[in-house]
């Protein structure tokens, strides 16, 4: 992302990242649940389109249940910036 603002001519003076993790030993993460349905909404075609096997789909699934597992949610970044002044001469 930095080089991107520095290409719309900010200059870059700091930028961060933070990602929310949870497991299967939280059910009532919000976040589990949206990846959860999310991933139930999309398997069908993942599997239809031959991208992964039913059983490698429901493996993947249950490890929203699974206490042992982290996974990674949502990353949220943000970033501080200002324009550089460009200096005019007198009229």
């Amino acid at each position: 992302m930095p080089e991107q603002l520095k290409a719309l001519g900010l200059d870059v003076v700091r930028a961060r990242g933070e990602t929310a993790l949870f497991s299967g030993s939280e059910p009532d993460d919000p976040a589990r649940d949206v990846y959860r349905m999310t991933f139930d909404i999309v398997l069908p075609d993942l599997v239809g389109k031959g991208f992964l096997s039913q059983a490698d789909g429901e493996e993947a699934c249950a490890l929203f249940d699974n206490p042992d597992i982290w996974l990674m949610g949502f990353c949220f970044f943000a970033t501080l910036t200002h324009k550089p002044v460009t200096p005019t001469e007198p009229s």
